[in-house]
């Protein structure tokens, strides 16, 4: 809808809004007022924000190519610069590369991420502005939203031996917090549907808001689409206690959104740390399963996993990207004395998103990164390593590793998946050309076949 429209739109819905009797009861709020793949075309969640600019950058030249595509082997990471020698140890532990984040590459690309070195976290709901009402057209793209609670026990404190602690407080408790992770279904009428299964998308970062993902939705109009923000962003509850956070507890959380939703048959997707914590759930209900622990029969059914952009191991995606940093930051260096400063949009532009501008609806997501728990010293992200289930667990689900030609998860991190931790054989791999790290952005069309075709043929397992 052009932008005129959208605006003309929104007038007269605060014109509505405003004619309200005294005590009238008002229509409930449309969540959505565009179709997914439309909001890639715009910032934020009023119309005041939609001419927000997106950071653009210049197209490759022919130099530039021919070192993405491997001439100097930054394309597709084979061959080129070895091993690149650590300088110096990391003073708090290098857990960054499981964050897609450009300032794990360069400081000054920070503005996309953080404003002020804190999360900004903005709703529409917070602002206070009505959406605009629905058109015919986009009644398909309607959407539910809520939250789900979830626990945790804020660290446990340290008595010395002889000490005496103070008593329980009086309400008893077991000293458990709740906070809320908030989701959005597309099409959640169809959400019990047996034909065409949900989609459940898990979003990375960590911390990354899950609305840059929301796009997908438009590629599977004949079922529910299902996203959630994980703990610490978007408009999930954010404590700023990073010992609140963890793989394991990332696991917890989902399977209370399962339980809430009672979802019982599901295609998981994972994008990055998504696919990560995609990974980990499967394998831990895998293991159940085989076990037969208590409740087992209750877990719901996977029917499908697509790992998107997902390495296998921390250390070995981390080397990966030094070496196709390298060659980057030698020609900037040579050339300019301040050349440092733009390594990390030539990085950017080369092995994370290629589009000729940032699409706003993933650098909105970006400026709203939450807590960056994973830089934590004690992070175990930073040395993660996926392993084979046991031997008595069940078999994982039918998976499609999918990566994009010049990802800095290149494929030496994700042919581990085949080799060493799928305990079957139907695993399906497939490259996306000419895309990076958000092929769903970079190639909507290319994406949206590979998912919906492979989620199609399984919905029946």
């Amino acid at each position: 809808m052009p932008i005129a429209d959208l605006i003309a739109e929104y007038d007269k819905a605060k014109a509505a809004a405003a004619s309200i009797e005294p005590g009238k009861k008002q229509q409930p709020k449309r969540i959505s007022k565009m179709p997914p793949n439309a909001s890639m075309n715009f910032v934020g969640g009023d119309v005041d924000d939609f001419l927000l600019p997106t950071k653009a950058f210049p197209p490759l030249d022919d130099d530039d190519e021919a070192a993405a595509t491997g001439g100097d082997a930054v394309g597709k990471g084979k061959g080129g610069v070895g091993g690149v020698e650590e300088e110096e140890e990391e003073e708090e532990g290098d857990a960054t590369i499981l964050s897609e984040s450009p300032r794990t590459v360069a400081a000054d690309l920070e503005a996309f991420l953080l404003c002020g070195g804190r999360s900004v976290v903005s709703t529409t709901a917070e602002r206070g502005v009505p959406s605009p009402p629905l058109t015919e057209e986009e009644r398909e793209y309607e959407c539910e939203e809520g939250t789900v609670e979830v626990k945790r026990c804020p660290r446990k404190r340290r008595i010395r031996s002889g000490s005496i602690c103070s008593p329980p407080s009086k309400g008893g408790g077991d000293g458990m917090k709740s906070y809320k992770l908030a989701y959005r279904i597309y099409r959640p009428e169809l959400l019990g549907s047996t034909e065409r299964v949900p989609i459940l998308a898990l979003h990375g970062g960590p911390s990354l808001p899950s609305r840059y993902l929301h796009p997908i939705a438009h590629h599977f109009p004949d079922r529910s689409v299902i996203f959630y923000d994980q703990l610490g962003c978007g408009e999930s509850s954010i404590p700023s206690d990073v010992g609140l956070y963890g793989l394991s507890k990332s696991i917890e959380d989902l399977e209370s959104l399962l339980v809430s939703l009672k979802l019982k048959r599901f295609h998981l997707l994972g994008h990055s740390f998504g696919g990560t914590l995609a990974f980990e759930y499967c394998k831990r209900i895998a293991e159940r399963k085989g076990r037969e622990d208590v409740g087992w029969r209750d877990d719901p059914e996977v029917l499908s996993l697509t790992l998107c952009d997902t390495f296998t191991s921390a250390k070995l995606c981390d080397a990966e990207r030094e070496r196709l940093l390298g060659p980057i930051a030698s020609r900037f260096e040579e050339e300019d004395e301040d050349g440092v400063g733009i390594v990390g949009d030539e990085f950017w532009r080369r092995h994370e998103c290629r589009l000729p501008s940032v699409p706003s609806v993933l650098e909105d997501a970006m400026r709203d990164w939450g807590v960056p728990w994973h830089e934590k010293p004690s992070s175990p992200l930073s040395s993660y390593a996926a392993s084979s289930p046991s031997r008595w667990a069940s078999d994982l689900p039918p998976a499609l590793i999918l990566r994009g030609e010049y990802d800095f998860v290149t494929e030496e991190c994700v042919q581990g998946w085949r080799e060493h931790v799928w305990n079957h054989t139907d695993i399906t791999e497939e490259t996306l050309e000419g895309c990076a790290h958000y092929p769903h952005l970079e190639d909507q069309e290319a994406f949206g076949v590979a998912v919906a075709g492979f989620c199609m043929e399984r919905d029946h397992y």
